[in-house]
């Protein structure tokens, strides 16, 4: 199921652009096997995601090996290619390589980061060979056991799977306290694309200054910082203010930072582990927000369903925007429909939600999600 849904939401994206997309299983495979389900799901759609963005004519290819309980995962493409400098580097942070800049897709330079790491904590490993001008693939090796077929076992919950691309309004803003700037932009990469509107402190006492001119919603804090330690700043906050007021959620590398007695003294929200797991991270800002995620198989006629004491969301866009949106997204025209819901946000400030929740779909290149959400009947919400 984790496979059909994968190629459900990368098939239409390659066949909008003319490419051929293929899974293929060499060798006997496992009925079942023990996984992270969330975490496989995430390496997948980055390294097929990459592949069909930066392959223009071709094939690309998901190909599985599984031997001994150890799976062999290649992503290959027909695609402009890494140059050999680039190859050790695009696993960076921010690092595109010389090819990745000069497309006319941009990014944030994250997603090849973020699977490395995915990978990594899986116990595996991730690794590229790759021609320019040929194509390149990426290979996954990870421990994968299969067990034994169990019919009371119950099916696997692929709409759970679904990556968050947003949230029910209002818009929450998020203060990221942390000396170490690149840390900082790990965070907001994950955020900003979800709506979140994302403030940086690099210490303890400058979170105490932004805090006392404008008041965040919550406050993401690391522990291990010079000057006011995360501790010490958390306390000098909850002098100001109740945990009603502002929650915290800790981050920190050292999980034995992790002290439940102390965080409930300080009433905090939570703790979150580096390097930071995007699920992770966002089961703790929906428990300490009490927010209500929005997936990319939402429903848009769902997604006006207002909170309480907020008034409702504009339920339909204008028809003329809709149809240029529609047709955009079937011939997987990204770049132009990326500008086009971008000048729509700026010349229709009411439909700001809205349009958010189509421009994720855009930056992920689900267009099939896209138009499925315009294409649905949308009805003012009930009082």
């Amino acid at each position: 199921e984790l496979l059909d849904d994968v190629e459900g939401m990368l098939r239409p994206q390659a066949e909008a652009k003319g490419l051929r997309f293929a899974i293929q299983v060499e060798g006997p495979a496992p009925a079942w096997i023990r996984a992270d389900a969330k975490r496989l799901r995430q390496i997948l759609i980055n390294l097929l995601g990459n592949a069909v963005r930066f392959t223009e004519q071709g094939e690309v290819r998901l190909r599985l090996d599984f031997r001994q309980h150890v799976s062999r995962i290649e992503v290959i493409d027909t695609g402009i290619g890494i140059a050999p400098q680039d190859q050790e580097r695009i696993f960076l942070p921010f690092e595109r390589g010389s090819a990745g800049r000069r497309a006319s897709e941009t990014g944030t330079g994250l997603g090849l980061t973020i699977t490395h790491l995915l990978t990594q904590l899986m116990g595996g490993d991730l690794s590229v060979a790759s021609t320019p001008g040929q194509g390149s693939t990426f290979t996954v090796r990870l421990y994968l056991p299969g067990i034994p077929s169990d019919p009371t076992r119950p099916p696997l919950r692929a709409v759970a799977l679904r990556p968050v691309i947003g949230y029910i309004a209002p818009r929450r803003t998020l203060l990221v306290v942390d000396d170490q700037p690149l840390q900082r932009q790990l965070l907001a990469g994950l955020l900003v694309p979800m709506g979140f509107v994302v403030q940086e402190a690099a210490s303890g006492r400058e979170c105490l200054e932004i805090v006392q001119h404008q008041l965040p919603d919550l406050v993401l804090l690391d522990i291990t910082m010079d000057d006011l330690d995360g501790w010490q700043t958390a306390e000098m906050l909850r002098s100001l203010y109740a945990a009603t007021q502002l929650p915290i959620v800790f981050v920190s590398a050292n999980l034995f930072d992790q002290h439940p007695e102390r965080m409930a003294a300080l009433q905090c929200q939570g703790f979150v582990g580096k390097p930071v797991i995007e699920s992770e991270l966002l089961g703790a800002l929906e428990r300490a927000l009490q927010l209500e995620w929005v997936r990319d198989n939402t429903p848009l006629s769902l997604l006006h369903k207002p909170p309480s004491g907020v008034a409702p969301y504009p339920s339909t866009l204008p028809d003329s925007l809709r149809e240029d949106l529609i047709r955009l997204a079937r011939q997987g025209q990204a770049t132009a429909l990326r500008e086009l819901l971008s000048r729509a946000r700026t010349e229709l400030p009411a439909h700001t939600h809205t349009l958010h929740l189509l421009q994720a779909c855009a930056d992920r290149f689900d267009f099939q999600a896209l138009a499925d959400h315009l294409r649905e009947p949308e009805h003012e919400p009930e009082s």
